[in-house]
């Protein structure tokens, strides 16, 4: 009797610890842990969604971001985007960050040459609106970098610059002596700045 009754409770331990295991470390858990590494993953390698002329969301770069949103789309930042050559907006799209207390940070700090041209060294806007929210523009002066340019040009008749809440142009010299404005220049169109916005450690 003792006997069949050490085998029993021996049984129940077993059947009791193996499914307590697999119920903390189970198939289920790893599965569960494996999709979010692959979405975590998934995001870090892209710098930004948007949405598309249907209204659906796509991952990819900046560049393929602002070449593929809708007008009247939204651009969403991932994480921070480092810039080459400046990028011309002829659509009406809202650019801001994935997390409204932690800015994505938009960085230019190529030298800049003396071209005698007008645009920004981040943004030119010639058509439609450029909105921003929730963003940062470095222009890099702090790292010696030279500009002959703003961090954003508006230069279209119908064209405009809305800086809303959270929006911050910083870091930026313009030394030209033909094109004014260290943190924007406009030539023609609009500028409308908000609540919230800032532009500092910019001078011309």
């Amino acid at each position: 009797m003792k006997r069949k009754f050490r085998f029993i409770a021996g049984v129940l331990v077993f059947c009791i610890f193996f499914t307590g295991y697999f119920g903390l470390f189970g198939v289920d858990s790893v599965f569960a842990g494996s999709e979010s590494s692959l979405v975590e993953e998934s995001q870090d390698q892209n710098e930004a969604k948007w949405q598309d002329e249907n209204g659906n969301w796509q991952l990819g770069s900046f560049a393929e971001a602002i070449t593929n949103v809708s007008n009247q789309g939204v651009v969403v930042l991932l994480s921070d985007v480092l810039l080459t050559s400046e990028i011309s907006i002829s659509k009406s799209v809202l650019i801001t960050s994935n997390e409204t207390q932690k800015p994505c940070v938009i960085r230019n700090t190529v030298q800049d040459t003396d071209d005698r041209k007008y645009h920004g060294r981040i943004f030119t806007v010639t058509a439609g609106e450029l909105r921003l929210q929730d963003i940062i523009l470095d222009g890099g002066r702090d790292g010696g970098v030279t500009a002959y340019h703003p961090l954003i040009c508006v230069s279209g008749a119908k064209a405009s610059l809305r800086m809303l809440d959270g929006t911050i142009l910083k870091n930026a010299e313009n030394v030209s002596q033909s094109m004014c404005g260290g943190g924007i220049n406009v030539r023609l169109g609009q500028v409308f700045l908000y609540d919230g916005c800032q532009i500092t450690q910019c001078r011309a």
